[in-house]
């Protein structure tokens, strides 16, 4: 089976300024300030309800990856891809884009994936039946057709070459053969704002101290969010001098100590 995730990287759809979001909620976003990661993809709660419809008796998924934002937000190309539909779907997507990349074929099977984005305020400007790079703004946020409230709906989906003809790589589960784009998002959105909450409070109460590595002696600096991993620690160690024993430091096994952005000195 081909490897999506190596073959079909893709950015978020949200960009400004030729800076691509970088799936952060409200303050911790790059870009915008208010912009949320407002439904994942799969069996969400919303999605139980049966707002979807049914498939073999079960309430279908929800198809794709919801963005959300009061604010005026581009909509952009997260990938080369080629237009090959805009147009108002008025019961479902609204104002909408659809757009596929480029084949590739290994192991004798040919793929490719098709994206749409959903709700544009208004009709997508980007020109249909043309080759469009990352980054080529496609429209605004909005909440036409089945919405709720404004954001943008990424769904994907790919498609192996049958003969002559094209057919879901995935058999048909209620998602019409859309996947959860999680493992090829080079940016990761972030659902749950508490973690990141959790995160920066944890990075603050570390933050200017030594951090040992319980597992292997390994010894580091926490400073501006990174911890400064020594090249030379008997360098390092008499910089520090008897300030490296005076001073609080944390114990950390080597699975945590690892998750930690570094850098070397």
């Amino acid at each position: 089976m081909i490897s999506l995730k190596d073959h079909f990287k893709i950015h978020l759809p949200i960009a400004k300024n030729g800076i691509f979001w970088n799936g952060k909620p409200d303050e911790f976003s790059n870009i915008y300030h208010n912009l949320n990661y407002s439904q994942q993809f799969g069996l969400t709660p919303f999605a139980l309800t049966g707002v979807y419809g049914q498939f073999n008796g079960k309430p279908r998924p929800h198809n794709g990856h919801d963005f959300a934002s009061n604010d005026i937000i581009d909509i952009v190309m997260p990938c080369k891809g080629w237009v090959s539909y805009t147009g108002l779907d008025a019961g479902g997507y609204g104002n909408c884009c659809f757009f596929e990349t480029e084949t590739v074929t290994e192991n004798g099977d040919t793929v490719k994936m098709e994206f749409v984005l959903g709700h544009m305020k208004e009709l997508p400007i980007i020109s249909v039946a043309h080759w469009h790079e990352a980054g080529e703004k496609i429209g605004q946020m909005g909440k036409t057709g089945f919405s709720t409230g404004p954001h943008v709906h990424h769904g994907g989906r790919p498609w192996l070459k049958v003969g002559d003809g094209w057919q879901y790589l995935y058999p048909e589960d209620g998602a019409r053969g859309y996947i959860d784009l999680t493992d090829l998002y080079i940016e990761k959105p972030i659902y749950n704002k508490q973690d990141l909450i959790n995160e920066a409070n944890y990075m603050a109460i570390i933050d200017k101290k030594l951090i040992f590595n319980n597992d292997t002696g390994e010894i580091g600096w926490f400073y501006n969010k990174k911890l400064r991993v020594p090249k030379d620690i008997d360098r390092f160690v008499k910089m520090l001098g008897s300030y490296l024993v005076s001073k609080e430091g944390v114990n950390l096994p080597d699975v945590d100590f690892d998750k930690l952005p570094r850098e070397e000195f």
